[in-house]
């Protein structure tokens, strides 16, 4: 599966107004099985390591540390991306629990969730609507 491959089943699933969970679970499993055959991320990771200690041996500090800052650099925006994506999804976990009533599910997720905070620059949306809610549930709790 290639990433044209993956959008289209993607719009295909979101657009059909007939999709069925059981869609769903065939795309996720033929997406997590296409990752485990692919190189991604984590191997230009450790192939920039590898050249950057290459480059240290062969005495080009300079060429070194660059690649170093690479993958620092490439790695906070990763860190960047997963607190986002992280706190994104326990947040609305815990605002559908708090939704249903589950309400020691949801503060747990959303103390979970506002534990990502400080990992981004700019909480979206759904951190303020969260913690509006932890605010209700927090009143009526007294």
């Amino acid at each position: 599966m290639q990433h044209d491959d993956w959008t289209a089943a993607i719009k295909k699933l979101m657009q059909t107004s007939g999709t069925r969970a059981g869609e769903w679970d065939a795309h996720l499993s033929d997406t997590q099985s296409a990752a485990k055959r692919v190189v991604g991320d984590w191997h230009i990771q450790q192939t920039l390591g590898f050249y950057a200690d290459f480059l240290r041996s062969k005495g080009d500090i300079t060429a070194a540390a660059e690649l170093d800052t690479r993958i620092g650099d490439d790695a906070e925006a990763h860190i960047t991306y997963w607190h986002v994506a992280a706190g994104t999804a326990l947040a609305q976990a815990a605002l559908d629990n708090f939704s249903v009533g589950n309400t020691d599910a949801a503060v747990k997720l959303a103390e979970r969730a506002v534990s990502h905070f400080g990992g981004t620059a700019d909480p979206s949306p759904i951190y303020e609507q969260l913690i509006a809610q932890l605010r209700s549930h927090a009143e009526q709790s007294l």
